[in-house]
Parts: structure tokens; C-alpha cells; sequence
């Protein structure tokens, strides 16, 4: 009904200015009773000047919109698990942090938003600031084996502390 009322507005717009429609998303109901989603565009056609009626085409998108939708759910189980996580999980671009879940912090101290753009350096205890960054850089330059190790890094506060570190490249 929604739709249906949106594509009538939208022909009688295109009517009205002599323009076109490009890409309407509506769920198409077919005889059969299947619904589909699709994406339709439309002009106006004239002969002599007058009004002769549209020429338009379907695209099917219910494939694609499905697949739209498992990834946007995949996205929200994944940020849950992350944010949830009982281990501080650290995102590194080229050097620098870029993502630090809610565990992060309270490891180290420091909020979420302190560590952005913090680097290795920054927290690794000075005499395992080279085999830390050695790590890194192996995982930053597409590396895919895992390699657990342990480095101590520095709190907010100057403690330092133990922590196992298992760098996985995300690609």
C-alpha cells in the first residue's frame, strides 16, 4: 500500500515536470504472491509534444537487499562480541590505534578515545618496544600466521603490566 502510494506520487511528479525516475526501491508483489524488491526507472515519453505514456525498466535487487541485510546483522553480532569481549582487542592502521574496544581501557587505563592514534611505542615497555613493533609489522604487511607473545606495557597511571598479545592481520 506504502509503495504503491510512493510510486503513484513519484509517476505524477514525473508527469507533471517532464522529468524521470531513477532507481525507486518498492516491493513488487507478483501472481504468484512473491514479493520482490526492486529498483525501478522511468521517463516520460511525448510524441509531438503530447503526453504518450512512460517507458521504464525493473531491476530485481531481492537477492542483493538480503545480502545487504545478512552483512548489517553480521556487523551488529561482531561489534557485540568485540565490544563484549573479556580481552582488550586493539585495531592498528599502518602504526597508529585506530579502534580499542571498552576492555582496552580498563586494562590500560587509558579511555578509548586516548588510545586512538597511539602506537606501539606508546604502550610497550621500552625493552620490548622492538620485538612488539617487529610483530606488528609483520601482521601489517599481510602476514596470516598468528603468534602469541608476551609484552609488558605501560598503564595510564605508569604500572606496568603483563599481557599476552595474539596479533591477527584483519584483512
Amino acid at each position: 500500500e506504502q509503495d504503491a502510494q510512493r510510486l503513484l506520487t513519484a509517476y505524477r511528479e514525473m508527469h507533471r515536470s517532464g522529468g524521470h525516475i531513477r532507481d525507486l526501491g518498492f516491493t513488487l508483489i507478483r501472481k504468484d504472491g512473491t514479493r520482490r524488491i526492486v529498483e525501478g526507472s522511468a521517463n516520460l515519453l511525448r510524441k509531438d509534444g503530447a503526453f504518450a505514456g512512460f517507458q521504464g525498466a525493473l531491476r530485481d535487487v531481492t537477492e542483493r537487499k538480503k545480502a545487504e541485510e545478512a552483512v548489517r546483522e553480521s556487523e551488529v553480532k561482531y561489534r557485540q562480541v568485540v565490544e563484549n569481549a573479556q580481552e582488550a582487542i586493539i585495531v592498528f592502521v599502518e602504526d597508529a590505534i585506530v579502534y580499542a574496544n571498552p576492555m582496552s581501557e580498563r586494562i590500560t587505563g587509558y579511555t578509548v578515545e586516548e588510545l586512538k592514534g597511539k602506537t606501539i611505542h606508546d604502550l610497550s615497555l621500552i625493552e620490548d618496544n622492538e620485538a612488539a613493533a617487529r610483530e606488528l609489522n609483520r601482521k601489517l604487511k599481510g602476514d596470516s600466521g598468528t603468534y602469541p607473545s608476551e609484552y609488558r606495557y605501560v598503564k595510564k597511571t605508569g604500572e606496568i603490566g603483563p599481557g599476552a598479545v595474539c596479533w591477527l592481520a584483519v584483512v
